[in-house]
């Protein structure tokens, strides 16, 4: 009897915590909900979210005291604004959110999550004193506080990018290589062109031109693969390079995971690269690594990268690319990303990787190991062909550079136009003086391209 009468006790208990709200949950309002543009069940719309040929306005309320608290944590990690001033890499993780809302398109979005993102591109624009700072948007990141919000998302899209066109003075080259490289074939994050206002309190200020780009790993695996459930790393640090003196499974950030956090694939991926028969049987190393690694996707990258002259990535940065384990063929595939520094020389003293790869050693073995095997070489020379027959070459992609610049001028050096301290440019003229450089540049890759498909087939 007695122990009934606790089980009883414990289910009126139960009973009554239902019934009183969480101290941590609040209702809100949120007159503008819709099933097409907040709800989880909605497809994502690439068509409203990424218009290729249209400058949107997105606008960002943040309350003044939550603006604050952002502002002292930014002060804790990267020092005093406008200071240039040592710090550490920073992470995702560094930089927590605050609430804000959205408004687009006569719509409100509700307690969406915002923080500031980025390394270099944030702390350079801190340490310069730009306001415009890059910035990450998380719709159901307060979905526990505000259960209204459970599951919100914009248009179909969970997280979004708002980056900031740093070292880009045409502030286009983002959006431009993204669309190059996705009809290349290649599996491309979408982005657009957004005005971004924000109020702080004081009425909306125009924080400059943005692009706004999809995240990896939110509904872009599913738009891009038939399983979307793999494994999904970005890798971050030496370890990154896969060279044998610096890999390490610690420098692979794990962003999802089918396998409870176990990282054999990417093991497997750097035996394979490494095993002894590489030149004692090229064919067996061949099969071995196309077993756990899409050789195609990163040769055919490869191509069109190296004829863009992406300095910030892979074969001289140890960043700027995820690997997703594609369940369907049970492979790496992979995925480039940040392409603001493309169309552009080298920095820091290094020599950009050209198409012989002269200045490529082991330290990058993915580009090292491959392009000195012949077979593997050969595949990169025609998908070096193909980009400049397909996509790369003048009467295509200068139209397209053109168009996207004269689509945005009027918001970046016009009247509507960005104004210090929210604004990359130290000069105005910079954005006009940028597009006959980029221009010239391209039209100088696409040649030194062609002369190199011409010399290998001679």
């Amino acid at each position: 009897m007695k122990k009934w009468l606790i089980i009883l006790f414990i289910l009126l208990l139960a009973a009554c915590y239902k019934e009183v709200p969480l101290p941590y949950q609040i209702e809100i309002e949120t007159p503008d909900w819709a099933e097409k543009s907040h709800a989880s069940s909605a497809a994502p719309d690439y068509s409203i979210v990424f218009p290729r040929a249209q400058v949107q306005r997105l606008d960002i309320q943040i309350d003044p005291a939550d603006w604050n608290v952002f502002w002292k944590r930014l002060t804790a990690l990267l020092g005093q604004f406008g200071q240039h001033q040592m710090t550490h890499g920073l992470e995702g993780k560094d930089q927590e959110y605050i609430p804000c809302d959205i408004l687009f398109n006569d719509k409100q979005w509700y307690k969406v999550g915002i923080r500031a993102k980025g390394n270099s591109s944030l702390k350079s624009s801190w340490s310069n004193g730009v306001m415009k700072l890059p910035f990450k948007l998380d719709f159901d990141e307060y979905e526990d506080t505000y259960p209204a919000i459970t599951d919100q998302r914009f248009y179909g899209f969970r997280q979004l990018s708002l980056k900031n066109a740093f070292s880009d003075n045409s502030l286009v080259r983002e959006k431009v290589i993204d669309e190059l490289f996705s009809e290349a074939g290649l599996p491309s994050i979408r982005a657009a062109f957004y005005r971004v206002y924000v109020d702080r309190g004081h009425g909306p200020e125009y924080f400059g031109l943005y692009t706004l780009v999809e995240d990896v790993d939110d509904v872009f695996l599913s738009e891009n693969f038939e399983n979307p459930d793999g494994n999904l790393y970005k890798p971050e640090g030496k370890g990154a390079t896969f060279n044998q003196g610096d890999f390490t499974l610690n420098d692979f950030e794990i962003h999802q995971s089918s396998t409870g956090g176990e990282m054999g694939d990417i093991q497997q991926l750097y035996d394979a690269l490494h095993h002894t028969n590489r030149k004692r049987d090229p064919e067996a190393w061949r099969n071995e690594l196309d077993q756990i690694f899409d050789s195609n996707t990163f040769i055919r990258w490869l191509a069109c990268n190296t004829t863009v002259q992406n300095w910030d990535t892979y074969g001289m940065m140890h960043h700027n690319f995820y690997l997703y384990h594609e369940p369907q063929n049970d492979y790496l595939v992979w995925i480039h990303w940040d392409n603001n520094e493309a169309l552009m020389e080298g920095k820091m003293n290094k020599p950009t990787p050209d198409f012989g790869f002269e200045t490529v050693t082991d330290e990058w073995p993915l580009i090292r190991y491959l392009m000195d095997d012949p077979v593997y070489q050969e595949r990169f020379k025609d998908q070096v062909e193909h980009f400049i027959t397909n996509e790369f070459y003048p009467e295509k992609m200068l139209p397209i550079l053109m168009k996207n610049m004269n689509m945005i001028e009027p918001f970046v050096v016009g009247e509507k136009g960005e104004r210090k301290p929210f604004t990359q440019l130290r000069d105005p003229r910079d954005f006009n003086r940028e597009r006959n450089r980029i221009r010239g540049f391209m039209e100088m890759r696409y040649e030194m391209a062609s002369r190199y498909v011409r010399t290998s087939h001679e």
